[in-house]
């Protein structure tokens, strides 16, 4: 060390010196901490705001969507959870308006039970109803049946709107099974439907605060919307004060933040086996070199849930069967190949199945 050098570390250990070296080391420290959790909340929230291992309507892209019924994403094994555990999580939310949506609401209680779902059955039906000796007795015979097939009992307000087509005025009800928070999670299902297959796989799809919904795209229309149909929500104090205030359908709500499930093989519409063009129930790939083909009865035999939206036909419970025969679906004649009635024969079976179901369930 020559004397210059040695000038330099004697002032070094001065004790003003040290004082300022342990002032800059505290800040470079303190700065240091501060960019760490910066960095740290911001890679939180980042995470937080989209689905980990799904898409929500805001990032969906037709294009890559995979609208197959293999490789929904779980967040939670449910074979692990005993019946119990099933029963006191999870709850299939079935609403019911009126005495004429009665009926398929116990029709779709015994489906449920029929393909061996372990969750919950919740049949929210009018407060009105709560008053035994005054209810009418064919509503009455029905809400007994809905218990003894092991339905709980929900009474509400109907939610009524005075705006848009009166027709789904009263549609708004099914937005109450956000206010169904014993439970974790919730599958709203329309009544105009059947059940053919187990829907207790949806309730393990990974939903947060964030996005507290999630559903199939409405894929018949040319614009990419919800379809609310058939809906997994997490109900929560919260989103209930939420959809109570606004009164709005979820794609005025949840549109840009909902999940979006799979739809084929989980919301097949009736309507679908009358279709010349089946790109987007298939998907974008479909018909396109090695891309699939349509296949009516596969569709059907992989279909889990199948709502009945079937213009000009009127409702399953009103259709009469001369009216059923009267619109069935054409065999279809390709040159070189056998006649194909597979539409015919899959759409022709869910009208008469359901009017079946209908007599032995509800006696007419």
């Amino acid at each position: 060390m020559d004397e210059l050098q040695e000038k330099h570390f004697r002032r070094s250990l001065s004790p003003s010196s040290l004082t300022s070296r342990r002032r800059l080391l505290r800040a470079a420290f303190s700065t240091c901490v501060l960019l760490f959790l910066i960095y740290s909340v911001l890679s939180w929230s980042s995470g937080r705001t989209r689905s980990p291992v799904w898409p929500n309507l805001a990032q969906h892209d037709m294009a890559g969507y995979d609208s197959s019924p293999r490789g929904l994403p779980s967040s939670v094994s449910l074979d692990s959870l005993t019946d119990d555990q099933m029963k006191s999580n999870y709850a299939y939310s079935i609403y019911v308006t009126d005495q004429t949506y009665l009926c398929p609401a116990v029709m779709m209680i015994e489906s449920l039970r029929t393909v061996g779902s372990r969750a919950s059955r919740l049949v929210l039906h009018p407060s009105s109803w709560t008053n035994v000796s005054s209810r009418d007795p064919l509503v009455d015979r029905l809400l007994t049946l809905a218990v003894a097939l092991g339905a709980t009992l929900t009474p509400v307000d109907i939610l009524t709107s005075r705006h848009g087509d009166p027709t789904w005025a009263d549609s708004y009800t099914k937005l109450l099974a956000f206010n169904q928070i014993r439970f974790t999670r919730v599958i709203s299902l329309d009544t105009d439907a059947t059940v053919l297959q187990n829907l207790d796989p949806l309730f393990s799809f990974p939903l947060h605060e964030e996005m507290p919904i999630a559903a199939p795209l409405a894929y018949w229309l040319e614009n990419p919307t919800l379809s609310s149909q058939i809906m997994l929500i997490r109900p929560s104090p919260a989103g209930f004060a939420k959809v109570n205030s606004t009164w709005r359908l979820i794609n005025s709500l949840y549109g840009s933040t909902a999940g979006v499930l799979p739809h084929r093989g989980w919301d097949l519409l009736s309507g679908e086996f009358r279709q010349q063009d089946h790109s987007r129930y298939l998907g974008p790939a479909a018909g396109q070199g090695d891309g699939e083909r349509w296949n009516a009865t596969r569709e059907l035999k992989e279909a889990k849930y199948v709502h009945f939206p079937d213009w000009p036909m009127p409702k399953p419970w009103l259709a009469t069967g001369e009216e059923v025969e009267g619109v069935l679906p054409a065999c279809r004649q390709k040159e070189g190949e056998r006649e194909d009635c597979g539409d015919r024969e899959a759409w022709g079976w869910l009208y008469r199945d359901f009017l079946e179901r209908r007599g032995k369930v509800c006696g007419s």
